[in-house]
């Protein structure tokens, strides 16, 4: 009996034990149940919340992407250049002599505004004056003596004139002379006389045309005395010029004006530059020279905004012409010269580098996308049907943070910032802005989704003017190649 009591008190224990365990893993795999529940919940899970969207879920429906519609536009491309402003129109403010400063132009200063023909300062001339006097008093005396001779001249051949009927008289007496000796009227005394008279009217004659051809040497002479004499008198004078300095050009004196009995020599003091005719040479790459390049290979005449780097002077200027650039190195480079308009002239001065944004022709009907949505070899991920659809566009400029392309993909969904992991062909769905983080809702035909970003600034109108940006930045001229 008591054998049998102990194996029921044994059996009793066994299943109080076997109880007790059952119990208590049932109290566990309840705790771990509501755990995960809870966690279910918190996604917008479970029976009476919004079901979420796991990793096999979002699969199955397609990758969540941002999604937007290609718009036409209006694009005003802008080259961005550098150089530096040059006046073609300046002069080098130098004394031809050196000597004293006798007199120096009244408020002669760094910055003062001159015009042509201003003698800025003059240079002590009396000795030079000097000389040009004694060389005017030899011009006057050559041009006397030339006058003489010449005086002569006609003297002379005026005598000439009588000897020449002189001798036309002796020589008819002669003729006369001669019948009435043969016919014995007249003795031959009569006709030696007659012969001895024509002789001697000759002979004067003869004498006569030599005194002549003398003094037409004479002549011949004095007129080189006189142009020595005059080239005298243009030499002394130009060396009395030469001791004043005279403004070639209007414009803005740059230098130290010397002070009055100063000792200056023929070195360069200053400089005279126009202000009202400054030019920007521009260095460009070859892209952007080829855009401003027409057909006939002249430069474009487009609009250039200029500045400098601080921004706190702005200036206007167009673009004028070509030219080659050859003093950076042995090599020579293309540069383009922008004219400054001359209202805007002034704010600008010589050697100031610039920022230069030239306005190029306006290209209607493009499409602008974000630099984000245009891969380096010009593909897009476009959206149709819910899937993404890999193409290749033709770009045509980069601007700022924006690509723009060919205007055939306008109306188009397209993928903003496409994943390295998204392939052609597979499902996508559009992410919804403003949706609690982790929720996603398809939107539109294509999954796309309302945009309030760039898409939105521009008010839907698909030829509208763009804000001008640099399209000339290395790093984003994608159409450039």
């Amino acid at each position: 009996m008591a054998r049998i009591v102990k194996i029921l008190l044994l059996s009793t224990a066994l299943v109080s034990t076997a109880g007790f365990a059952t119990w208590q893993g049932a109290r566990v795999s309840a705790a771990l149940t509501e755990e995960t529940e809870t966690a279910v919940s918190r996604r917008g899970g479970g029976s009476g919340g919004r079901p979420g969207r796991g990793t096999r879920e979002a699969a199955a429906q397609g990758e969540v992407v941002d999604i937007a519609t290609a718009q036409a536009t209006t694009m005003q491309p802008v080259s961005i250049a550098y150089g530096r402003i040059t006046a073609p129109r300046s002069a080098q403010v130098a004394a031809a002599v050196s000597g004293e400063v006798a007199f120096v132009k009244e408020g002669l200063r760094d910055g003062a505004l001159v015009e042509a023909g201003d003698v800025l300062f003059k240079i002590d001339d009396a000795e030079a004056a000097s000389t040009l006097r004694e060389a005017e008093i030899s011009q006057r005396a050559a041009e006397a003596a030339l006058e003489n001779d010449r005086r002569r001249v006609n003297e002379l051949s005026e005598e000439l004139v009588l000897l020449e009927e002189q001798l036309e008289i002796a020589q008819a007496e002669l003729e006369r002379t001669r019948p009435l000796v043969d016919r014995g009227l007249s003795g031959v005394a009569a006709l030696d006389a007659a012969r001895s008279s024509e002789l001697s009217a000759r002979q004067g004659l003869v004498a006569q045309k030599a005194s002549i051809s003398a003094a037409e040497n004479e002549v011949a002479q004095g007129e080189i005395a006189v142009e020595q004499a005059v080239l005298a008198v243009e030499r002394a004078e130009r060396a009395l010029a030469d001791h004043e300095v005279v403004a070639p050009i209007d414009g803005e004196f740059s230098g130290s004006a010397p002070l009055a009995g100063q000792s200056v020599t023929t070195a360069a003091i200053g400089e005279i530059v126009d202000l009202t005719q400054l030019e920007a040479r521009l260095e460009l790459s070859q892209a952007a020279l080829s855009r401003i390049t027409g057909a006939d290979g002249r430069a474009i005449p487009l609009e250039v905004e200029l500045r400098r780097p601080s921004g706190d002077v702005r200036a206007l200027a167009r673009i004028d012409r070509l030219a080659l650039d050859t003093s950076t190195d042995d090599s020579e480079s293309s540069v383009a010269i922008a004219t400054l308009l001359a209202e805007q002239g002034a704010r600008l001065r010589p050697g100031d580098f610039v920022e230069a944004r030239i306005l190029e022709e306006a290209l209607d009907g493009v499409v602008a996308l974000p630099v984000s949505a245009v891969s380096p070899e010009g593909r897009v991920v476009f959206v149709e049907a819910g899937q993404a659809v890999f193409e290749t566009v033709e770009v045509i400029r980069a601007s700022g943070d924006e690509v723009f392309v060919e205007g055939g993909i306008a109306g188009r969904s397209y993928v903003v910032t496409p994943g390295a992991e998204l392939t052609d062909g597979q499902a996508v769905m559009a992410q919804t802005e403003g949706a609690a983080e982790g929720e996603d809702s398809p939107a539109g035909q294509n999954g796309e989704r309302p945009r309030a970003g760039r898409d939105g600034a521009r008010g839907g109108e698909a030829g509208g003017r763009p804000e001008t940006r640099p399209a000339d930045a290395p790093a984003a001229d994608r159409g450039e190649g």
